[in-house]
Formats: C-alpha cells, structure tokens, sequence
C-alpha cells in the first residue's frame, strides 16, 4: 500500500475510535438521568459533599466532552475531562466492590453455611470481579482519553471539512 492510502486508511481508524469512544459514554446516559437519585449517590462515593452539583457537572460533562471528540472540535480538552472522569469511575467502582463485603461481615458465620447464605457469598465474589474489571476497563479507557488529549482527533473532524477563511 502506498503512504496516501495507509495515511486514509489511519484516519478512518482514528475516526472508528472516536465514535466508539463517544458511544461509551452516551449510551449510558439514558439510564443515569432516569435514575437520577443513584447517579448521585453513587458520585457521593467520589465527593461526599455537594453531591447534586458535581453530579450535574460530571454527567454534562461526560455527553458533552464525548460529542467533543467524536466531532473532534476541541477533542483534546473532552478528552482531558473524560480522562479524569474515567479515573474517578475507577476509584468509584473499587468502593463499591468492598460495599457488599462490609455488610456481609456482619452476618454471622451460622448465617453464611445457609443455602441463602452460600447464594450471598457467591454474589459477593461476582460484585467484587464485575466492579474490579469495571475499574479496570475505566483505567483503559483512561488511556484512550489520554492518547486524544495528547495527540488530537485527527484529521477527520467537523472542523477540517470547513472551509478556510
């Protein structure tokens, strides 16, 4: 392949990665606006104080910085928010693997040889890897939002389609 076709064909590829990256926080949007009070207790793990506002600003910033990147219009600055918003959602899903646990502790041990019991302990295992590799994967997709703030969009964004002035 010759530099032009190889230099399209990594434009396209950066541009598959920006709407996949975007669609990672789109998607759940929906769902954290629906349920809005466990959107903010949640975010309570992160700031135990003023809950309802950094909330707010996490959720608009999260919609709005992804659109930033997907369109590539001031890319890298979405990107700087999301990575941090992405190492927050780590530190967030680390808490809420041990929540579980905490409460479990204060079962008895006769409690735990149950059939409910033994149900109990399994749920706790499958919580403490589903928030464990949620945290990880918000590490990862960290990296991706650092690679954006770092290096940019790219060449096909909004902004390149439009004429010069």
């Amino acid at each position: 392949m010759d530099e032009q076709t190889l230099a399209v064909l990594g434009d396209i590829g950066l541009l598959t990665l920006r709407i996949m990256f975007a669609w990672i926080f789109l998607w759940p949007l929906p769902g954290l606006l629906k349920d809005w009070q466990t959107t903010v207790e949640t975010t309570g793990l992160l700031f135990p104080f003023g809950q309802g506002f950094f909330t707010t600003v996490s959720v608009a910033g999260m919609a709005i910085s992804s659109i930033m990147v997907m369109v590539g219009i001031y890319g890298r600055a979405g990107a700087l928010f999301l990575f941090f918003f992405c190492i927050g959602g780590a530190i967030v899903h680390n808490k809420l693997a041990g929540i579980p646990e905490e409460a479990a502790r204060k079962l008895s041990s006769r409690d735990l040889q149950t059939p409910t019991g033994k149900v109990l302990d399994q749920a706790l295992v499958l919580n403490r890897v589903g928030n464990v590799t949620s945290a990880q994967k918000n590490l990862v997709i960290a990296g991706i939002a650092a690679f954006f703030a770092l290096a940019g969009t790219g060449n096909l964004s909004v902004i390149s389609f439009w004429p010069s002035f």
